[in-house]
């Protein structure tokens, strides 16, 4: 596995640093039960899923700012989705329902890949019942504008260390998440991402959909994965308090080359568990140990001749808990096959 892929899994997982929230506003936040709690987020979840908008939102990863244009609408049945990074290297990406294609310009290669991690402004909510159970939250009752619209601030309260916080900002009129922003447990904000300009329910064409330019002739990968049971092949993995596991595959990132992927959540945030077999060239990642991607901690370590690589949006401490649960014991099959 290379850092280019880490790097791509990344990628609207944003960063930014300096901000310290004061015990002032702290006291003036109201919780919410949980029948509340679960109607906010379902309703901005739907928002996001339902509606049609357009617009630009911003975003900072390792202190540098990148812009996208997003397009997304919903014809009552299926959810279209045009994303545009106007920044650095040209990307583009085409949604239809759950499935995403990356378009890479100077490599002339599309990427046919599902739909995976959060993706402003989806909130990506997993099971509501963990949610309640690891977070709490919070309402501001102050007045809040974002891209010229007012909007309703909540918190995100973590019920343990295990996790982090979270704001948003969410349009009054329309449950549309128009801001959102990751606290570390020092209370500083390290990721944000915004829209500066956003129009809620306009007619969208077909051709707003379109590429930006020709594809004809371009390389197509498709991503290959495929259902395992890791215990079955001599796997124990133990989630952090709050996580469960919510899915087990093996997944071809390049040509007869397979990596074991385990997915753990809480309900917002996602822990990622990658399995493959150790290769000498691979001394870059291994030489890392941990480290940090935007805002994604990532942990390395060789097991047998296996390397492993765990990465999420959580604290350090987390990644470091799941990656030293994990231990491999050849099945008995396997071994008699041997002798």
């Amino acid at each position: 596995m290379t850092l280019c892929f880490l790097r791509r899994l990344a990628l609207c997982l944003l960063c930014v640093s300096g901000f310290q929230a004061s015990a002032t506003f702290a006291a003036a936040l109201i919780e919410q039960n949980p029948t509340q709690t679960h109607d906010v987020l379902s309703r901005v979840q739907l928002a996001a899923q339902t509606l049609t908008y357009q617009g630009l939102f911003a975003y900072q990863e390792n202190g540098a700012m990148h812009s996208m244009r997003i397009i997304h609408r919903f014809d009552g049945k299926n959810q279209q989705e045009r994303l545009i990074e106007l920044d650095d290297a040209p990307r583009e990406y085409l949604r239809f329902n759950n499935v995403v294609q990356c378009l890479i310009p100077d490599k002339k290669t599309i990427l046919i890949e599902p739909v995976a991690g959060r993706r402003f402004p989806d909130l990506s909510v997993g099971d509501m019942h963990a949610v309640l159970k690891n977070y709490s939250l919070w309402l501001d009752p102050k007045p809040h504008r974002v891209a010229g619209r007012s909007c309703q601030r909540y918190d995100i309260k973590p019920r343990d260390n295990y996790r982090r916080a979270y704001t948003m900002c969410v349009d009054a009129e329309s449950d549309l998440l128009l801001k959102s922003q990751v606290i570390n447990t020092q209370g500083q904000v390290i990721e944000q991402i915004a829209f500066s300009e956003i129009k809620i329910g306009d007619l969208i064409s077909d051709q707003a959909f379109k590429p930006s330019g020709s594809t004809e002739g371009w390389q197509v990968i498709e991503s290959i994965q495929k259902p395992i049971d890791l215990k079955a092949l001599g796997w124990k993995v133990v989630p952090a308090a709050g996580f469960e596991q919510q899915m087990q595959m093996s997944r071809m990132l390049v040509p007869n080359e397979w990596v074991h992927q385990v997915v753990l959540s809480d309900g917002l945030a996602v822990v990622s568990i990658f399995i493959e077999p150790y290769r000498p060239l691979q001394a870059e990642v291994t030489s890392m140990k941990s480290g940090q991607i935007g805002s994604v901690n990532m942990q390395t370590k060789q097991v047998e001749d296996y390397l492993i690589t765990v990465l999420g949006e959580v604290p350090p401490e987390t990644i470091s808990q799941v990656i030293q649960s994990i231990e491999f014991q050849a099945p008995k099959v396997q071994l008699e096959s041997k002798r």
